[in-house]
């Protein structure tokens, strides 16, 4: 990429958001695909075992998300101490976002929407209690 005074051409600036997409494409690609050969590879397993693998992804994701969405802050903050010269400053900022990011997604992932009351039914059961007792049914009736 140059480093002119003048702006991009529409097809140099083309050019370079392919080079800087084409990665994060596949990247997201190779990840749709680990998920389809998790679910074919713990469906053949069992019915409990698809089950557990879903429960887990959702709280994994649950927790990467808030982790993502907490740390994306801290990027910005590191830049600009870097940028003004305050590396003194890096090393706090990171370790109290690590901080923020590990203590937020702890609560986040146990008070997963699946977890929460809903209105239409009795406040004092959940959905997840719901849930688990329409699987333990199908369970036992073989379904």
């Amino acid at each position: 990429m140059t480093t002119s005074s003048f702006p991009l051409t529409f097809k140099q600036e083309t050019s370079a958001t392919l080079r800087l997409a084409t990665p994060l494409a596949a990247a997201a690609v190779a990840q749709m695909g680990m998920g389809l050969t998790d679910t074919i590879l713990l469906g053949s397993l069992g019915r409990d075992a698809l089950a557990a693998g879903g429960l887990g992804a959702g709280l994994f994701f649950t927790t990467t998300a808030i982790m993502q969405a907490a740390m994306t802050g801290v990027g910005v903050l590191v830049a600009h101490a870097r940028g003004a010269g305050a590396h003194e400053q890096v090393s706090p900022i990171f370790r109290s976002g690590t901080l923020l990011a590990l203590f937020a997604s702890i609560p986040a992932s146990s008070a997963s929407p699946g977890n929460w009351p809903t209105t239409s039914d009795n406040m004092s059961e959940s959905c997840c209690w719901r849930r688990r007792r329409a699987y333990c049914w199908a369970r036992n009736a073989h379904i």
